[in-house]
């Protein structure tokens, strides 16, 4: 049985869904864990969120069986992947369906149930009856909570506080607030929650800690932290024990009058020898953040609308280390304000991971973007600096992207073809963050994170003198460039995608893909070079060939139809050519299929597929030999 239970987590104002899942069999619990997700996906394969099953013992479990998503409406749903054996709600197979409570969802022979909570709490560490230890000795209160922040250096604080004040999105606030806190007190791990009668709930944001196995504060160190405004540190604790190397430090900060604390945990020998210059710092940074708090609106501007999430939901649909690791980038580069590259391919989502930069910053300006490879180098001045009113006829004062991006961020995509008199035109905007119209001497200060984009490889055109040393090496290297890759590195997030795919069509009549069509997918020997986009275009081809034949679920014959160089009705023992002209590109692919299609209509006749193409037989020879194409496995 998978026991699966919705913990609505009350984040302030907003409402953060979370998801406890019990997996059990025979009534043996086998996996469980709470998921703080919008995608949780279930199979036999190791890269599932949960995991079971075993490929040669019945009842099989497909190794990627299902998945709960959220929907843009903040619903759940069950998906099935196409899997072989299918998945059951209450009884009944289905391949998509809302869950509600109650519902009773059954997959070769696991069984999940769910229910909605409120709030989940975490009780504090170890036995109360244990904690016999003095703690704090050293801990700020009341009356010391801001006593030493005249002592020491305070760039860091200075610097933090910078980027702090920028951000209107109270989850990106906080967020950001961790990262800087982390940063100043060289933290291995931290969380930010808030404080609960009983304990403490999940962690509004954290760092440093993978999944929901979250490190707890002492109860006396919980105790002080409840009770008094301060700084309090002891030995860190993991299920009671001590851990003598560890330091664990609870810092109470309230957000809007609720009553919350930041938890971190630094390695003792850096602590002690570090405390007195930590501590103020740190009490420095949240008194400010506290009086920043105090002053602005109750209600942060509302966070990133549901329709982009589910765009970006469609590129960044993964389980795979790879893409982990290109979201752990994107969030680390949107908490800083240097200029930072992506590079991908054509249908990686350049863009999307471009907003989601944006989103992650918290960042109270606009997202704004231009594409350099649509524009002359004329357009491309005019958009990104605006003009003074007067320089163009019948034009007024227009102000451009860098300024519309103010306290935003602003996409410069396809980088590589602005010319040398662009590129050295951006440098001061870059470098300095200020900006004049076209035909104006007067400078606006602009605080943008610059996010430029390519296909292309860089260092071959900086070789080649296209770009400029200042701009390429000085201000678009500034931070570690992100590559996103391609989907042939990611072929086993093709089940997920394809089904997302599906939901996001929306279709009344189409909701579901034959397992033996996305295994043709996922299998296919292809490295689609049009990546996530073109994987896309091909499964809405396949639901539009599903529909004109009245079916209700996409079959292979319909992926196969509308697969590249696909567009060909013949038996099994042909297929290979089928795979064989995805192998060309441009003109050669679609002479490939024009071959096979009239070698088709010929059964495979050489002449009359000669002159169906209209060119000589010594031609068409030549042609299925180039392309390693047999007449005699078309005749019949």
């Amino acid at each position: 049985m998978i026991g699966l239970e919705f913990l609505t987590i009350i984040d302030y104002y907003n409402v953060v869904p979370m998801i406890k899942i019990v997996v059990k069999k025979n009534g043996k619990t086998v996996r469980e864990g709470i998921f703080d997700q919008s995608i949780i996906s279930i199979g036999r394969d190791k890269v599932n969120d949960i995991q079971f099953g075993h490929y040669d013992k019945p009842p099989y479990v497909s190794k990627f069986h299902a998945a709960i998503v959220e929907n843009e409406h903040g619903d759940y749903f069950i998906r099935d992947l196409g899997s072989t054996n299918g998945t059951k709600v209450n009884g009944e197979k289905v391949y998509r369906r809302i869950l509600r409570e109650g519902d009773l969802i059954e997959i070769s022979g696991y069984t999940i149930e769910f229910e909605k909570k409120e709030e989940i709490v975490l009780p504090p560490d170890g036995l109360k009856k244990e904690q016999k230890r003095v703690i704090c000795s050293e801990g700020t209160t009341d009356s010391t909570f801001y006593e030493h922040q005249k002592t020491g250096s305070y760039e860091e604080v200075d610097k933090a506080l910078s980027t702090l004040c920028i951000i209107k999105d109270k989850t990106s606030f906080l967020s950001h607030l961790l990262e800087e806190i982390c940063r100043i007190s060289n933290a291995t791990l931290g969380y930010y929650s808030k404080i609960l009668n009983g304990g403490l709930s999940l962690p509004r944001c954290k760092k440093g800690i993978i999944g929901l196995n979250i490190p707890r504060p002492s109860y006396k160190l919980f105790k002080y932290v409840k009770e008094k405004r301060g700084i309090y540190w002891d030995t860190a604790l993991r299920n009671g024990e001590p851990q003598e190397k560890t330091m664990a430090l609870a810092m109470r900060f309230d957000i809007f009058n609720e009553p919350g604390f930041f938890y971190l945990e630094i390695a003792k020998y850096n602590f002690e020898k570090n405390s007195k210059e930590i501590v103020p710092k740190l009490s420095l940074l949240l008194k400010k953040s506290e009086e920043y708090l105090s002053k602005i609106p109750k209600k942060f501007h509302s966070v990133e609308p549901k329709k982009f999430m589910w765009k970006e939901k469609m590129v960044f649909n993964s389980k795979l280390p790879c893409m982990a690791e290109v979201l752990e980038k994107l969030e680390r580069t949107s908490k800083n304000k240097l200029n930072v590259l992506l590079y991908g391919e054509t249908g990686t989502g350049k863009e999307v991971a471009a907003k989601k930069i944006h989103s992650l910053s918290g960042r109270s300006g606009e997202f704004k973007a231009i594409n350099c490879k649509r524009a002359s180098p004329d357009t491309i001045s005019v958009e990104l600096f605006g003009t003074k009113k007067g320089i163009f006829t019948d034009v007024g004062d227009t102000p451009g992207l860098f300024e519309l991006a103010h306290k935003g961020s602003l996409l410069i995509d396809e980088v590589e073809c602005l010319t040398p008199e662009i590129q050295e035109k951006l440098l001061r905007p870059l470098r300095n963050k200020k900006v004049s119209r076209l035909g104006s001497k007067k400078e606006e200060e602009v605080d943008i994170k610059v996010i430029f984009a390519t296909n292309e490889d860089l260092n071959e055109k900086f070789k080649q003198g296209l770009l400029r040393k200042d701009f390429y090496i000085g201000r678009v290297l500034e931070d570690e460039p992100i590559e996103l890759p391609p989907l042939c590195e990611r072929k086993d997030d093709i089940p997920l995608l394809v089904n997302f795919f599906i939901d996001e069509a929306c279709d009344d009549k189409i909701q579901a893909i034959h397992s033996k069509a996305v295994k043709r997918l996922w299998k296919l020997k292809y490295d689609w070079p049009g990546n996530v986009q073109e994987l896309k275009s091909v499964v809405l081809r396949a639901l539009t060939t599903a529909k004109q034949g009245d079916r209700q679920i996409i079959l292979e014959e319909d992926i196969a139809e509308a697969l590249p160089g696909e567009g060909i009705n013949v038996e099994e023992h042909k297929d290979n050519y089928k795979d064989r002209c995805i192998q060309f590109k441009g003109i050669e692919r679609a002479e490939c299929v024009a071959i096979i299609d009239a070698l088709i209509k010929s059964k495979g006749n050489m002449r009359k597929t000669a002159e169906i193409l209209g060119v000589s037989p010594p031609t068409l020879y030549a042609k299925c030999k180039k392309y390693g194409i047999n007449s005699k496995d078309f005749k019949k």
